[in-house]
């Protein structure tokens, strides 16, 4: 047990509260709670502690409810529930959340047999964390369809530990049989005793490193010295929490850049992500021991100012909160929460927790006097490390779901508003929590189909009822007057709630379609009712179109409408339970059985397979299907886009996308002709000699005479001839000498235009080549140049092949390649003006095709929304493939990303100025690239059998294909996770209503 205190502290008795003349009273039991609160919550964390803090609290309600039980009979309560945790808690259940984990733990102790006998502490610990007393500002619906529970979590742990660890302490100052059970069950673990006394608590090495009591005491007789001595230690330890966070959100960045949600990115080793476990725990130590002093010091600063007190605490369990979810998500960014633990921190629990951390603040600026410069300061450092969050983790938080990045931001301006506030009024404040109650629907899956419900007033009468009688009392300062009489009373929002639930939750126009499921187009379903809405035709659907099994129902609730009113009805219960009980049990098993069928839903849509397929994977025939449907129609998306490409390459075997300078099909090449014909057309044809060949010819000459439309021609040609003729005369004849030319040309011919590129010649003197009689005119000989040509192949080729010489022109070729370039870029603007055009002509084939991805997309998100709701919550990569920025490839409600991408890759090609459509763009306009600025096309890898295609689409294809190779294996990986029985899927949300509903029935009743 905890030793006396050696340490330098103050000894306070329980007899009587110490109290200076005028100065500060030291509430004692208070301060003893507190302490005890604080060193239990701080010596037993972990599923252990939470399983041990039930058992007690079950201890103390079996000992209120048996005060005349021995400690044996008490040691047997503890033993007997002990074993029943044991017999029903499973591996899946430690790995929950710490809330979650004590919301099942309360659940089970609900339902053991013995329950009724530990009732009380039971309701207390339901009031005290599911709405007894909201005391909200904003409309009651707002804060139900706001999952305001959920997203407090932290705080409510700390309700439940503090009402559980202060009652032990009471009961064992004054009860020794319960304090010999408990020591020895819970207490010698803990080194502790159920009647610690303040002396024995302080000397905890832990509390009394962490804050300074005697230091406090020292000032009781001076109220101001006394609060200013806490807010300083107060300030200090906020002051910790702030410097640790800096320096977590850097290794945060700097993790996220290592490891990012991306495919194919580096994942770390197995000792990296342990070793950011153990770093993360050490992290949290410091932020507990933080937390401890808080607690001590808000309570301290409460028995001098109460408003001060209560300003400290819920500034700290602000900071507190933040900084622990912060800590948590380290671990996921370096690898984890992936498949390692489905209930590990993902980025929607942290976003969860941060906005729940602002939320918990509004309080404080109710009542006057506002709070102090100080705590400001310290709340404005809380809204500084949100912002560097929201900073370092934007990439990532967008690659997840691109209104993340959004949501932050709101937070963000909704805690600079608060900032702002100075003696609110309840109509600030009202606003103020309806905004950020507002916010936190768009964590959830359905969260805007509740807003649009509530605004749209189909639940209306829900709204009103909601907004009427939760909250009753606080609202008209009395109880709802009767249960069945006149004027107010409680069926009538009972009825009203709870047919909410159960029925209207099944019907149109919150479900449908009712009629004509075998008609129907499942993308205008979805567009209709949302995938929730759409429930029932969506499991029949998947049945009928992939043979998934299903059941023989097929009306089905809308989860949205059935949680948002089944989590009403539970919080009216809970607030009027003499009334609740009246009510029969049928009634709110009827609410939770319609919860069950949506789980019975959501589980056979991702039941995996009996025994591994074939292919040796469990993932089932309706994924299965879904994933290959979407492959399909993406190849075939490929196919019709090919087919444009081909019309725009007049259906010719080149890359109308490659370089100037690409491989040509052997039709297209340029080949060498035996003889060159002359180029005046006389005379005959000559060998051609090798020292000049239209193969030597840059390539683009052969691609102009393949692909342009002007049909340019590339040819060789010679010009032959007599050159330098001399005529001279003796006394008998007249001789002519002259020189043989021969000049071999490779030259383009465009249109009327004929340029040289290359020009060999050969000028080799002759000799005599006539001599004349003067008298007579006769010739004595006279060779003409075809005399001399005949002997082309055995004198004068092989002279040429060795001796000619050249020249050339390299403007002719600066200009075919400028002709090509903007021919090509003209063709190039055509393809994307026409697939543009066609994506968005229903009668186009490439529109056909592009709505069949769509299709496909829509269901996946539906089926996996539905079929993977635990397993999206948690695993990031799943999510960021369906709905963050780089998420699967389609064009839907969330983003058109064909549509846009091919509309960007167009207007790179707005100053083309080609005459029409297909005609080359106006010479120097420079150069055109699809690929700038496409957003949703940051990390293409094209290539492949794709390469002859255009960039954009081929980057749509190998990105499409990357996300369905990636949603394969997450989905493959859940499913074996649900095989092997690591966890149940399941909507958390039905889950955790179905769980408080049945916790509180069981409360009223007993």
């Amino acid at each position: 047990m905890i030793a006396v205190a050696t340490a330098v502290v103050v000894a306070l008795t329980l007899a009587q509260p110490v109290q200076a003349a005028d100065g500060v009273e030291v509430k004692n039991q208070e301060l003893q709670n507190r302490l005890f609160t604080s060193y239990a919550r701080l010596k037993n964390p972990g599923p252990n502690g939470l399983r041990d803090m039930m058992l007690s609290a079950d201890l103390v309600g079996f000992r209120e409810k048996n005060p005349y039980a021995t400690a044996e009979q008490l040691h047997q309560r503890m033993a007997s529930m002990r074993a029943w945790y044991d017999n029903n808690l499973t591996a899946q259940d430690l790995e929950r959340p710490a809330f979650d984990y004590a919301m099942k733990l309360i659940n089970l102790t609900t339902l053991h047999p013995a329950a009724a006998q530990a009732a009380p502490i039971i309701r207390d610990l339901l009031e005290s964390t599911m709405g007894k007393d909201i005391k909200t500002w904003a409309m009651s619906a707002d804060y139900v369809a706001g999952s305001k529970f959920q997203y407090t979590a932290f705080s409510q742990l700390y309700a439940i530990q503090d009402l559980i660890w202060s009652r032990v302490n009471q009961r064992g100052s004054i009860d020794s049989a319960f304090r010999q059970a408990w020591d020895g069950a819970i207490g010698a673990g803990m080194n502790i005793s159920a009647n610690a006394t303040i002396d024995q608590l302080l000397a905890d090495p832990v509390i009394a490193t962490n804050v300074n009591v005697q230091a406090l005491m020292d000032q009781l007789a001076n109220s101001t010295a006394y609060l200013q001595e806490g807010q300083e230690q107060l300030a200090a330890k906020l002051e910790l929490i702030s410097a640790q966070n800096d320096t977590t959100l850097a290794l945060m960045k700097e993790l996220d850049a290592k490891y990012p949600v991306a495919p194919g990115a580096p994942r770390p080793t197995l000792a990296e992500q342990q070793n950011q476990r153990n770093l993360a725990a050490e992290r949290q130590q410091i932020i507990d021991g933080a937390a401890t002093a808080i607690e001590i010091l808000s309570t301290l600063l409460g028995f001098a100012d109460p408003r001060a007190g209560k300003i400290a605490a819920g500034v700290g369990k602000a900071a507190v909160q933040v900084a622990t979810a912060i800590n948590n998500f380290i671990p996921a960014v370096a690898g984890l929460g992936l498949g390692e633990a489905i209930f590990s921190m993902s980025t929607l629990t942290l976003t969860g927790n941060v906005l729940g951390a602002i939320t918990s603040v509004l309080p404080l600026f109710s009542g006057v006097p506002s709070p102090e410069q100080v705590m400001l300061d310290e709340l404005a450092k809380i809204r500084q490390d949100i912002a560097t969050l929201n900073t370092s983790m934007h990439s990532r938080f967008d690659r997840l779901e691109q209104g993340l990045t959004n949501l932050y931001g709101d937070m963000i301006n909704r805690f600079d508003e608060m900032m702002q506030l100075q003696n609110a009024t309840n109509a600030q404040l009202a606003n103020l929590e309806t905004q950020l109650l507002r916010l936190m629907p768009r964590l959830d899956m359905w969260g805007a189909e509740i807003i649009k419900g509530q605004q749209e007033d189909i639940l209306y009468d829900t709204n009103l009822m909601m907004n009427k009688y939760i909250d009753y009392e606080q609202r008209y300062g009395q109880p709802i007057p009767s249960y069945n009489g006149g004027g107010d009373r409680y069926t009538e929002p009972e009825g009203i709630l709870r047919t909410a639930a159960t029925t209207l939750s099944t019907r149109a126009p919150l479900t449908g379609p009712s009629t004509g499921w075998s008609t129907t187009d499942p993308v205008q379903a979805l567009n209709t009712w949302e995938p929730n809405g759409a429930l029932g035709y969506l499991e029949w659907y998947a049945g009928n179109r992939y043979g998934l099994p299903t059941s023989s129902t097929l009306t089905k609730p809308n989860p949205a409408t059935w949680s948002f009113a089944a989590r009403g009805y539970g919080v009216l219960a809970l607030q009027n339970p003499d009334y609740a009980k009246q009510v029969s049990a049928t009634e709110t098993a009827r609410i939770i059985s319609t919860g069950q069928d949506i789980l019975t839903v959501n589980r056979a849509l991702s039941k995996p397979k009996t025994t591994p397929g074939a292919d040796g994977k469990r993932t089932n025939v309706l994924f299965t299907g879904l994933t290959a449907d979407y492959l399909n129609a993406v190849g075939d998306l490929r196919l019709k886009l090919s087919a444009v490409r081909k019309k725009y390459s007049d259906d010719k075997e080149y890359n109308l996308f490659g370089p100037l300078d690409q491989a040509l099909p052997d039709a297209a090449k340029l080949t060498d002709p035996a003889g060159v014909q002359p180029c005046n057309g006389t005379p005959g044809y000559l060998s051609r000699p090798n020292n000049i060949a239209l193969t030597s010819a840059p390539s683009v000459f052969a691609f102009a005479q393949y692909a342009h439309p002007d049909k340019p021609t590339v040819s060789l040609c010679y010009d032959a001839g007599m050159v330098n003729i001399k005529r001279s005369f003796t006394t008998k004849f007249y001789i002519t000498k002259a020189d043989l030319r021969v000049q071999m040309r490779l030259r383009v011919r465009w249109g009327s235009e004929v340029r040289d590129y290359q020009v060999r010649t050969l000028t080799t003197p002759l000799g005599e080549t006539c001599r004349e009689y003067k008298e007579t005119g006769e010739f004595v000989f006279c060779y003409a140049l075809e005399d001399y040509l005949d002997n082309w192949d055995a004198v004068y080729k092989p002279m040429f092949e060795s001796g000619a010489t050249y020249s050339g022109n390299e403007q002719v070729n600066t200009d075919v390649r400028t002709r090509m370039t903007n021919f090509l870029a003209g063709r190039r603007a055509a393809y994307y003006g026409q697939v543009y055009d066609d994506l968005n002509n229903e009668a186009s084939d490439i529109h056909k095709s592009n709505a069949e991805v769509t299709r496909a997309v829509k269901l996946l998100k539906a089926y996996t929304q539905l079929g993977f709701g635990r397993t999206l919550m948690q695993d990031d990569l799943l999510r960021a493939s369906l709905f963050g920025s780089t998420r699967i490839v389609g064009d839907d409600s969330d983003a058109t990303i064909v549509k846009d991408t091919f509309a960007t890759a167009l207007t790179a090609y707005a100053n083309c100025n080609a005459p029409a459509r297909g005609a080359p763009c106006t010479a120097g306009n420079g150069a055109f690239d699809p690929l700038a600025g496409q957003r949703h096309l940051t990390d293409c890898v094209a290539g492949g059998s794709e390469e002859m295609w255009d960039p954009v689409g081929n980057c749509i294809v190998a990105k499409a294909k990357s996300r369905h190779g990636l949603l394969t294996d997450r989905y493959e990986a859940a499913s074996v996770r649900i095989a092997n029985g690591d966890y149940t899927e399941g909507m958390p949300e039905v889950e955790a209503v179905i769980t408080s509903l049945t916790m509180i029935d069981a409360s009223v009743r007993h």
